[in-house]
């Protein structure tokens, strides 16, 4: 986890990287909000790229 924060944070963390280690570290939870809508990805910030991308790929279609 994150330097200074808890394990378990009951709360919502904004956070901004470009280190897609980090993100994969210490995220279980995505939240995108696109177009008006939000959303809600409940695992880790690479299996988010993966499911987004399936996501997109379907809207297209």
């Amino acid at each position: 986890m994150a330097r200074g924060l808890p394990e378990k944070l009951n709360g919502a963390v904004l956070l901004i990287s470009h280190d897609r280690a980090f993100l994969d570290n210490v995220t279980t939870r995505t939240v995108e909000i696109s177009l008006g809508k939000a959303y809600d990805y409940k695992v880790p910030y690479s299996r988010y790229v993966v499911l987004r991308a399936e996501r997109r790929a379907q809207q297209m279609a």
